[in-house]
């Protein structure tokens, strides 16, 4: 994995619904989704190792962090995937092709 994580809590609650800014919309991970992302209610604060990529952020943390290991590659999503702090990111336009080209990326097609 290409993060370290806390060793302490590592929850950030944002009941206000946290910004998500896109940093490389051209990544095969984010191709054709754009840079307007719902806010999300919480996330969890990790750190990004040498030799990883992030690829969106939320007020300077790491939000989707990716890389290269040996023969595979690895993704960081520091939020819920479902409704507790991705309530609007469930229903949006583009979630269905967020975790597609994930996927596609993941396993190198």
């Amino acid at each position: 994995m290409f993060v370290n994580l806390m060793k302490t809590d590592d929850r950030v609650e944002a009941t206000q619904g946290a910004v998500v800014s896109v940093l490389n919309s051209n990544h095969p991970v984010l191709k054709g989704i754009g840079t307007a992302w719902p806010r999300f209610l919480g996330y969890q604060k990790v750190f990004p190792k040498e030799g990883s990529e992030v690829l969106a952020e939320i007020e300077g943390d790491p939000f989707i962090i990716v890389g290269d290991s040996g023969k595979g590659r690895s993704m960081a999503f520091m939020s819920d995937l479902a409704a507790r702090w991705g309530t609007d990111f469930v229903k949006w336009e583009y979630y269905g092709k967020f975790w597609h080209q994930a996927i596609r990326w993941l396993s190198k097609e």
